[in-house]
């Protein structure tokens, strides 16, 4: 099926998401979200480009950006292109990481762009990550309310738009019905312990968790698949079954081990 060109934009603002193949967590590890965040602080000096909000979850990633002279095509192979490098090497496995093209959406009005930078910051509340925004730490959120002083995200703008950091603070507050681009079948909150154990028995059909320790590769990580599928966290499946967070993450991004 051919490529659909992009939709231009004159004001230059778009909403990017990067989302990971198969909907697995190459992020989990705070490692990863923090070479990502270099690699875009690179890459913002390099294609000059402005970063005016950004949210790193486990499997993907929202950008709000404004781009000058390189095409978001360029900025993006070449962010893409890094990270993979990296993150393929730091855990010997191959291959891409993240599902086809990025996604973009154009922002046309001062308002929507607001709007945008808000529904960005909330999305880990979304997934029930955490109770507030500022509880989060891989957003722009706090670089916004707490840093005087940040390379990375481009906000004096935003906050001049909105009159003052306390207008920015009280506009994060009020609720959005619209809708924006996001995974629409993502989980809407992290399971609990007991439903990942149900889970992880009824993928195992009732073995020991245990054996998992045990068992040949061949078996053992199309199991850990699954698993993932069924939205019980890198974390979750090494805790319960024993298996360590590289062998899991491995098993789940289609590593070797």
């Amino acid at each position: 099926m051919p490529r659909t060109a992009r939709i231009k934009n004159e004001t230059s603002y778009y909403h990017i998401m990067l989302r990971a193949i198969n909907r697995q967590s190459i992020f989990e590890d705070p490692k990863d979200k923090l070479k990502f965040l270099d690699i875009l602080a690179d890459y913002k000096t390099q294609l000059d480009f402005e970063l005016l909000a950004y949210c790193i979850m486990d499997n993907h990633v929202h950008l709000v950006i404004h781009v000058n002279k390189a095409p978001l095509d360029v900025i993006f192979r070449k962010i893409n292109t890094s990270f993979a490098s990296d993150f393929n090497k730091r855990h010997e496995r191959c291959g891409h990481l993240f599902q086809d093209r990025y996604k973009s959406e154009p922002i046309t009005t001062e308002m929507q762009l607001l709007r945008t930078i808000r529904y960005v910051h909330f999305n880990p509340i979304k997934a029930g990550l955490c109770a507030a925004p500022d509880d989060y730490g891989f957003s722009s959120y706090k670089d916004y309310i707490y840093c005087k002083s940040n390379k990375l995200c481009d906000k004096d703008a935003v906050i001049k738009m909105m009159g003052g950091i306390d207008s920015f603070i009280a506009f994060h507050e009020k609720t959005d019905d619209n809708e924006y681009m996001d995974i629409k079948d993502s989980p809407k909150y992290l399971l609990r312990d007991e439903e990942a154990r149900a889970i992880l028995n009824q993928v195992c059909e009732n073995a020991q968790v245990d054996s998992l320790l045990g068992t040949k590769r061949s078996k053992r990580d199309p199991l850990i698949r699954e698993l993932r599928k069924k939205h019980l966290s890198i974390r979750q499946i090494s805790r319960l079954t024993g298996l360590s967070l590289d062998i899991v993450k491995k098993a789940s991004t289609g590593g070797g081990q």
